[in-house]
């Protein structure tokens, strides 16, 4: 794990928003990069409708984390704009960044592709889901239940760490296990980008596969959150993104295979 904070020359940066903006440039750049392979010239609104995108994410994003969480910032309303150490709620962040990159384009760059750049969120999701998780890892949130003892599972699904609270004990290996699945799904879109499959279609390719192994994940978290009908809000949260997945995949089938549906 990485210590708090991180000390570069004579700065010294907080470890979770700074893994997190390394995740957020490297997208950034993938986007740009994505609208320019198709369109020749250059679109200057793209990194103003990302910037758009990522501010609506952040606030959507925090703001969902406290809403889910509300048990413990309503008796901490201190921490509530304290994002540095941890608490974004991926889907919000990804439904306000969507909405917020949509409004900026119909208000201020129609010529910007927005089906592109939701396209190339198809390497974000992976990325920043890796680095926000590996952001959690520093500050403990998302930490893993409490097993009995070690030598009950496989090495690789438990270990010995902190929970926010700082108590040490055996528990879920939570944060490896959603990293390595980042690397996983990040290596299933660049087999597809390699290979020319689901063109148009790999947003939502991304979506599902982030959204299913979160879901998964969830069974081994010990961090508290309301629960309905024994899941937690965030594995309700997954699933329901895991549907949008779908229903990208669905609305964005190529035209030849609509009409011969037809």
């Amino acid at each position: 794990m990485l210590p708090h904070t991180i000390t570069i020359a004579f700065l010294t940066i907080n470890t979770y928003p700074f893994l997190l903006g390394m995740g957020i440039i490297i997208c950034f750049g993938i986007t740009f990069i994505s609208h320019r392979r198709v369109y020749a010239s250059p679109t200057g609104g793209v990194i103003d409708v990302c910037i758009a995108g990522l501010a609506s994410g952040l606030i959507f994003g925090r703001v969902g984390h406290i809403l889910i969480h509300w048990t413990y910032f309503s008796e901490h309303t201190a921490e509530i704009i304290h994002i540095n150490a941890g608490g974004l709620n991926w889907h919000s962040a990804l439904i306000g960044g969507t909405l917020g990159m949509l409004a900026m384009r119909r208000l201020a760059y129609q010529q910007v592709d927005s089906h592109i750049i939701l396209e190339s969120w198809a390497w974000a999701i992976p990325i920043i889901g890796f680095m926000g998780w590996w952001a959690c890892s520093t500050f403990f949130c998302g930490y893993g239940a409490e097993v009995g003892n070690l030598t009950d599972y496989p090495s690789s699904l438990v270990w010995e760490a902190p929970a926010i609270d700082g108590m040490i004990a055996p528990r879920f290996a939570t944060h490896p296990l959603a990293m390595l699945w980042g690397v996983i799904v990040w290596g299933i879109i660049a087999i597809c980008v390699w290979r020319g499959w689901l063109k148009g279609q790999r947003f939502g390719v991304s979506l599902i596969l982030w959204s299913a192994g979160m879901l998964l994940i969830g069974f081994l978290r010990g961090d508290s959150v309301p629960t309905i009908y024994n899941l937690r809000i965030d594995q309700w949260l997954d699933a329901f993104m895991l549907i949008i997945g779908i229903a990208y995949i669905f609305w964005h089938k190529k035209p030849n295979a609509i009409r011969s549906a037809l």
